[in-house]
């Protein structure tokens, strides 16, 4: 539903436009509400900054990136530091030196106020717009010097605009000179950037300004007197902002909390585990304990452990299978002797080990047998034997 109200509010505003006669107004209204509306995210965002071969793609994230970048982002700084310094095309390194200024880290304005010194206008134009921002006392003589004798008028306008931001006696003193500049542009901006530093208007020739240089230079204003000249909308988003940085840095210390507290817990549940070196016991194991610590307070005198050794067989009274027991009254090296009338029993003879005592068992025992006579000439007595009959 969000997406077909965005769709709706760029077609609507395309439409009304259009029909007003404006053109080029509809196709940047167009291209700002689809900038807003289908912005990429971050990673895509720094695929586009380092795009080697579209310069404009790399204008365009480095452009999305700016206004998300906190001062301590010191890598997405020095990523523009990176490109100011080396990107071949200008506009590029124009959008970084805009990108250093928007975020307003001082630490990095070294390679803002070299980018004064570029070969190309538009660069110096924006270093010198984003050294407003970047307030360092090394900055001053390169912005009077770029507000003197820079070759572009519209780089001479914005250095002028930019020595508002340096309340020092030196730009003070450059800027009563700017006010007899041979451009228009150029003193009117001076007249303005004194009246900033100043908090008053004296006029907007020179001579009105003659003895200024004698007086004290007033401190800043402060946020609130900021915010008094601001209009009311530019109030109302201000405080939006604020309160929606507040409610964040809230909600930060509250996670952090969360976050201890649950480390905190789950470190002693470790701790715990650690401790408890047996292993978690069955619920038949915890009954027989539980039996048996009854039993130790129902019969306190029991309170010895038992021995299970005691109970154990010792090694003479294991025996042996076929081993006889001696008589309890005897001793044991006193055994009985066989009667004497006992008649002797022979030995059997050994078994032939080619026969089985027993027949011939299985499919042997099915098989006819014929008688097995001894050769001619033997007077040997044999015995006789049979072998099977092999069948057909």
């Amino acid at each position: 539903m969000k997406l077909h109200a965005r769709i709706l509010i760029v077609a609507l505003a395309v439409a009304l436009t259009a029909s007003a006669g404006c053109d080029s107004m509809a196709k940047r209204m167009a291209t700002g509400f689809n900038r807003k509306f289908n912005k990429p995210s971050w990673r895509q965002q720094v695929a586009m900054a380092l795009d080697r071969d579209d310069a404009d793609n790399r204008r365009t994230g480095i452009n999305y990136m700016a206004p998300n970048t906190k001062p301590d982002d010191v890598g997405t700084l020095k990523l523009f530091a990176l490109i100011l310094a080396n990107d071949r095309d200008p506009f590029v390194r124009a959008a970084a030196a805009t990108a250093l200024g928007m975020v307003g880290n001082a630490d990095f304005a070294g390679p803002v106020i070299e980018a004064l010194t570029d070969r190309s206008e538009v660069v110096r134009w924006d270093a010198a717009r984003a050294l407003a921002n970047l307030v360092v006392d090394d900055a001053v003589e390169p912005l009077i010097e770029r507000a003197v004798a820079d070759k572009s008028a519209n780089v001479r306008i914005a250095a002028t605009q930019s020595l508002a931001s340096y309340r020092k006696a030196r730009a003070v003193r450059s800027l009563l000179q700017l006010m007899d500049a041979r451009d228009l542009a150029v003193r009117i901006e001076a007249h303005k950037s004194l009246v900033e530093i100043y908090r008053m208007d004296l006029g907007s020739e020179s001579k009105h300004w003659a003895d200024i240089a004698t007086r004290d230079i007033p401190p800043p204003l402060t946020q609130v007197e900021l915010d008094a000249q601001k209009g009311w909308w530019r109030r109302f988003r201000d405080k939006r902002r604020r309160l929606r940085e507040q409610n964040l840095a809230a909600q930060a210390v509250e996670d952090q909390a969360d976050q201890e507290d649950f480390d905190r817990r789950h470190q002693a549940a470790r701790d715990a585990d650690a401790e408890d070196e047996q292993p978690k016991r069955s619920w038949w194991q915890r009954f027989r304990d539980e039996q048996a610590r009854i039993r130790q307070r129902e019969n306190p005198e029991d309170d010895e452990p038992l021995e299970l050794g005691s109970l154990a067989p010792e090694p003479t009274e294991y025996i042996r299978p076929g081993e006889r027991l001696p008589d309890d009254d005897k001793p044991a090296d006193d055994q009985p002797t066989p009667p004497a009338d006992e008649p002797d029993v022979p030995d059997k003879p050994a078994a032939r080990p080619d026969t089985d005592p027993m027949g011939p068992t299985g499919a042997e025992a099915d098989e006819p047998t014929v008688p097995q006579f001894p050769a001619a000439g033997d007077d040997t007595p044999q015995d006789m034997e049979t072998v099977p009959i092999a069948a057909d």
